[in-house]
């Protein structure tokens, strides 16, 4: 059940930044994309997450809650 809620929690990370969790280049550390979440995460920095199609059109505290 654990990898169940784990892939769903991947699946929706996707789909928030518009990018897969392989091929996640960062030019300050090598993480893949669930490393660069938690990174922007623990900065108080979430919102960098959004894909170019989501932020114009999204609102902001529903992203986090989708997020944390």
């Amino acid at each position: 059940m654990k990898s169940v809620v784990f892939s769903y929690g991947v699946l929706l990370l996707e789909i928030v930044t518009g990018k897969k969790n392989r091929g996640f280049p960062h030019q300050d550390h090598h993480d893949n994309l669930l490393g660069g979440a938690w990174r922007l995460y623990k900065a108080g920095k979430s919102l960098e997450l959004l894909g170019a199609t989501l932020c114009n059109s999204c609102v902001d505290f529903e992203v986090l809650r989708t997020i944390q």
